[in-house]
């Protein structure tokens, strides 16, 4: 399978692994680097003068230093921002390093046995009470006692991508801790499709779908399929309490609306369907269904909304991560990740899980 593109480099017996800022940030880095540069280069070159055309005086002078050297300075972090890790075997350790283009900050960390590539969730809470807010960002790091971080960010995606580079070019098993349970690998089972692994470990027997499950499966020669219905729609009562009142809200507006003979009929017809629309759609199942299937080349999932559809196309041979969350069921491949089973009930999420599991281990072709 080819490997994504990234920035890592080998140099003789000291392999690295390095990052750059974004593309976004450094175009946003741009205008601030123009707008601090243009206060303080003047400045500090003596051509801001006062009215008069005499030299400003200190005061106005620091002021407008003050002003600039902020954006200045963040606008050259943001363009010129670089960090990474250089391992060094001979010596047996491990140097973090930041700088603008060249290295400018490092941190020596002593390598030793047993470490790995760490893939895991850090959340920082930040406020108290109802203004309390949880930050959810994904940390690449060293294990081991005083191990670094080499990189934080906010997608999932992007950092397992960054974590398979660290360990690839640092020679170094990889421990994903974003699945449960948690999954170490080493080099030569980064790209190994999860299909290869769950028959290395023997095919499950296949589950038998949960009591009352809104789960239609079908089976044909060469594929399986799952049809996922929305669960049925039964809210408590402080539920179903502000259900009616927002009912009760949108035909105190729109029944005048709609008696009125002198409001033309296009707006009637609009004042009376959206009641009536939300009364019918809380009153049947959910429109939204899921269709899954799988065959000896791929796994396709489709969402519809009514006669609408999209969803994804994924080979099985590049399908490396295949896991439940409590939540959702997640497929992920070093180009995309997808969810199934948001909205439905954790036993029919639970049994997607396992049922995939199954076919896309039987139907994988080696």
């Amino acid at each position: 399978m080819p490997h994504l593109p990234g920035n890592q480099f080998r140099t003789g017996t000291r392999p690295s692994v390095s990052r750059t800022t974004p593309l976004i940030v450094k175009l946003i880095g741009v205008p601030l680097l123009l707008i601090g540069a243009a206060l303080v280069w003047p400045t500090l070159t003596g051509s801001v003068t006062d009215g008069d055309g005499n030299a400003a005086p200190w005061w106005l002078k620091t002021a407008i230093l003050v002003m600039g050297t902020p954006p200045l300075l963040f606008g050259i972090y943001c363009i010129f921002g670089r960090q990474g890790v250089v391992l060094d075997r001979a010596r047996d350790r491990l140097e973090a390093w930041w700088g603008l283009g060249v290295p400018m900050w490092r941190k020596r960390h002593k390598l030793g046995r047993g470490r790995k590539i760490s893939l895991g969730i850090e959340r920082t809470s930040s406020g108290e009470g109802v203004g309390e807010r949880t930050r959810r960002s994904f940390r690449v790091r060293l294990t081991g006692r005083g191990g670094p971080v080499i990189d934080k960010f906010s997608n999932a995606l992007a950092a397992r991508r960054f974590a398979e580079r660290c360990a690839r070019t640092l020679q170094l098993p990889m421990l994903n801790r974003l699945v449960e349970p948690p999954d170490l690998r080493q080099i030569e089972e980064l790209d190994k499709p999860v299909a290869a692994r769950i028959r290395e470990h023997g095919i499950p027997p296949e589950p038998l779908p949960p009591p009352g499950t809104r789960l239609s499966l079908t089976r044909g020669l060469h594929w399986d399929e799952m049809l996922l219905d929305r669960p049925r729609f039964i809210p408590h009562w402080p539920g179903l309490a502000l259900i009616l009142g927002l009912l009760a809200v949108m035909f105190w507006y729109t029944v005048p609306v709609v008696l009125d003979s002198a409001t033309p009929v296009v707006y009637r017809l609009a004042a009376g369907t959206v009641p009536v629309a939300t009364l019918v759609a809380l009153s049947f199942d959910f429109v939204v269904k899921t269709r899954v299937t799988v065959s000896g080349d791929d796994l396709r999932i489709r969402k519809f909304l009514g006669p609408l559809g999209w969803g994804r196309r994924f080979p099985l041979a590049e399908i490396e991560e295949l896991f439940f969350d409590g939540v959702l069921v997640w497929v992920v491949s070093d180009r995309e990740k997808f969810s199934i089973g948001g909205g439905h009930t954790e036993a029919d999420a639970a049994a997607t899980d396992a049922l995939l599991r199954v076919w896309v281990a039987r139907r994988f072709k080696l």
